[in-house]
């Protein structure tokens, strides 16, 4: 298991934060961010393999980020990922399903800024790399921006998420990841 990084954004969380968390809890059953007061609660992930053929990607992983453990665990991330190449490098396609859509992230592979590290990137070039929503009727770019640094830090996994909306800095989640029992 791993902690479950601390969370930081412009000021409190308002009231509208805490009721975009209960919809997301409750009506997607997807995407929930820990609230500063579970800082240090447990978060649990599991990753499995998918059926390439089902899934579409060659290669793909299934992944499960939940609170708590056992019967009273509730998920609050899940999610099918594999590596692809693209225009400009390779991309990490990253899909949360959601009711009657998917959310759609392709990150960009870059060198990391610190050193041995990896970063991922959604930022907007000439490229694949961008955060959509996906429906029957077609994928709709969204307004989002993702980089997640990730590096090797005293023996433990470290990362940082970054999300920003509209340009402006929205939430930053921080990681230090350890390998639990299988």
């Amino acid at each position: 298991p791993a902690r479950g990084g601390g969370v930081s954004g412009p000021g409190r969380l308002s009231q509208r934060r805490l009721q975009a968390r209960r919809v997301a809890r409750r009506r997607l059953g997807q995407l929930e961010l820990p609230r500063r007061d579970e800082q240090g609660e447990v978060v649990h992930t599991r990753l499995f393999a998918l059926d390439d053929a089902r899934d579409g990607r060659a290669g793909a992983r299934g992944y499960v980020r939940s609170y708590g453990a056992g019967e009273g665990a509730r998920a609050n991330y899940v999610a099918a990922y594999a590596a692809q190449p693209g225009r400009g490098g390779m991309y990490l396609s990253c899909a949360f399903p959601l009711p009657f859509a998917s959310l759609l992230g392709l990150l960009r592979f870059e060198q990391g800024d610190r050193e041995g590290g990896l970063s991922l990137s959604s930022a907007r070039r000439q490229d694949d790399a961008g955060m959509f929503l996906v429906t029957p009727l077609g994928a709709l770019r969204l307004p989002l921006r993702e980089r997640i640094d990730v590096w090797v830090d005293g023996g433990a996994l470290r990362a940082v998420h970054r999300v920003w909306v509209l340009g402006l800095p929205c939430v930053t989640l921080e990681y230090a990841l350890s390998r639990g029992a299988p």
